[in-house]
């Protein structure tokens, strides 16, 4: 079966790149994909994004276990990456960051990620990113943790702390013909 992937991100209109914190990763070779979008609310959401999608590309169960647990905790990493940030800000900036990690401390993002196990597409997700798969006759299948959920702009999401704020879902779609694609802030 052949598997192309093509990929992009385009900031919200309005909104400069550097703001935002959405990341993917692909690994060809085995066929996992993986897309998130940062928490605009947490600390240095991009953090977690980055590190989300490439652990989870390189083996997805050191992200999820075999229960669908969100099991690795960041928190120590974290702390040292924000240490390092602190330290490289001048001295007038570092108060603003200081609030701000009085308010919440923790990198947070949503997520969804897909890859080929046992012939069928494994899937995890959280918050409003989806997963979309269509079918070659055209039959839209919509996956996300909010599907069927009250529109909110606080979303579900995965925190460095290892914990959820809402539940990781997760299921298998057949390995046939069609388009899967992954989506944030569809």
């Amino acid at each position: 079966m052949k598997v192309d992937v093509k990929g992009f991100i385009v900031p919200h209109n309005g909104e400069p790149y550097y703001t935002c914190a959405d990341r993917y990763a692909v690994n060809r070779e085995s066929r996992i994909l993986a897309v998130t979008d940062g928490v605009g609310g947490s600390l240095y959401p991009s953090f977690l994004s980055e590190r989300i999608v490439n652990e989870f590309c390189e083996n997805p169960y050191k992200i999820f276990d075999t229960e669908n647990n969100f099991i690795r905790n960041f928190k120590s990493e974290f702390d040292s990456y924000c240490q390092a940030r602190f330290n490289e800000l001048p001295e007038n900036k570092r108060r603003i960051i200081a609030l701000k990690a009085e308010q919440t401390s923790s990198s947070s993002c949503t997520f969804v990620g897909c890859f080929i196990e046992n012939g069928v597409w494994k899937y995890y997700a959280i918050g409003d990113s989806y997963l979309f798969y269509i079918s070659p006759e055209g039959k839209l299948t919509s996956i996300s943790s909010m599907v069927n959920k009250e529109f909110t702009v606080f979303p579900e999401y995965l925190s460095t702390n290892g914990t959820c704020q809402g539940t990781v879902i997760s299921g298998t779609l057949p390995l046939n013909e069609g388009y899967i694609l992954l989506m944030t802030d569809a």
